[in-house]
């Protein structure tokens, strides 16, 4: 979610609470009324230690809605639509904006801060991509991971094995969270910002990028050709580190003025 415009994802930072970890953000949408939904709403729906406001861009040709699981199975999901859009290149669907920065320098040796999202795409064709991005308070991106609709997933610009090939049909639509096609994103970072993780079963490991130290937000992006466009889904969304912070490593923002201004 990247706040110069900021797109909604569907992801999750989590740690188990076996481990003596602590849910910092957590969000799953099945409490949300299914249809239309905007980012008041969304905001209200956060739990954990720190609240999250919420960015969607309808100007973009988007719409937002709360989808009922079509497997029957109650997992709900956010839909960011833009089959009416016809938008080309990069644009942004959602930001997840915490009220609280976590530092991770802050983190102790064995300690991680952990991102875990779920996501699908309704897109069909080959050119489109989403972007999963954590960015710093100053809107600088330390994560980027790029998921192709020929199936290539890509994480600050290094390419490893393919998550899927599904590219010339709608992969999800209706949603389904038991659909091959939905797909986990877990991410561990360090206190020195490396990180390891796996998308779909695509392990992958690297460092933050832009001397990022600290994570403020969860950004959702669309890229790619226009047409077919037909947006994606985030479903159960959380944000956990292990072991508890202490007060110090959240970083409380002040001022709602000083908010507003710098997340648009």
């Amino acid at each position: 979610m990247i706040l110069k415009l900021l797109p909604p994802i569907t992801l999750a930072i989590s740690m188990a609470s076996a481990q003596g970890g602590t849910t910092i953000y957590a969000i799953d949408f099945d409490s949300v009324t299914t249809g239309s939904v905007n980012a008041s709403t969304l905001s209200a729906a956060g739990t954990g230690t720190t609240t999250a406001a919420w960015y969607l861009n309808p100007g973009r040709g988007a719409a937002y809605t709360i989808e009922n699981d079509n497997s029957g199975n109650g997992d709900k999901a956010l839909l960011a639509d833009d089959t009416n859009g016809g938008n080309a290149n990069k644009q942004q669907f959602t930001g997840i904006n915490f009220d609280n920065t976590f530092d991770l320098t802050s983190l102790d040796a064995s300690g991680s801060l952990n991102v875990s999202i779920t996501t699908a795409t309704r897109r069909n064709g080959n050119n489109k991509n989403l972007q999963f991005q954590l960015a710093n308070s100053t809107g600088s991106i330390g994560f980027l991971l790029a998921w192709s609709n020929n199936g290539t997933v890509a994480v600050n610009g290094t390419t490893f094995s393919p998550a899927s090939a599904a590219t010339n049909f709608e992969n999800v639509n209706p949603w389904n969270s038991t659909s091959d096609q939905v797909f986990d994103l877990n991410v561990s970072i360090a206190n020195d910002s490396s990180f390891t993780g796996n998308f779909g079963g695509v392990a992958f490991t690297g460092n933050l990028a832009n001397s990022v130290t600290d994570i403020d937000r969860i950004q959702l992006y669309s890229g790619g050709s226009a047409g077919g466009n037909k947006g994606a889904y985030l479903s159960n969304i959380t944000v956990t580190a292990i072991p508890e912070p202490s007060s110090s490593a959240l970083l409380a923002l002040t001022g709602l003025g000083f908010i507003h201004r710098r997340r648009r």
